[in-house]
């Protein structure tokens, strides 16, 4: 391409390749999925939705839900990676999939 002659009149063809997930992407999904199931239950963050569940209080037992799903959640996960699809998901797939596997308690 050095030596070829650029003309102004002819366009540039410019052919977008998506980006293939990386394993942090997917991770990253994941988080943030748990981050919003906390938020749908009025806590700060996962951490703390998850920290009622070990004494008696008012919100034990949805913690302890929380945190169930949680561990569950990632080991359907840590399950995908041990034996990945032939075909990656897209992040958004990867999502759906998650919800539909391990719905928001």
């Amino acid at each position: 391409y050095a030596d070829a002659e650029v003309k102004p009149w002819e366009p540039e063809i410019v052919v977008a390749v998506p980006a293939v997930p990386t394993l942090e992407d997917y991770e990253r999904t994941v988080e943030d999925v748990l981050q919003e199931c906390a938020a749908a239950h009025r806590y700060d963050d996962i951490v703390s939705a998850c920290s009622y569940a070990a004494v008696p209080n008012p919100f034990q037992e949805e913690s302890a839900a929380i945190l169930a799903w949680r561990g569950n959640v990632w080991a359907w996960c840590y399950g995908l990676l041990a034996n990945p699809p032939a075909a990656l998901p897209t992040v958004a797939e990867f999502r759906a999939s998650l919800l539909a596997a391990w719905p928001m308690p």
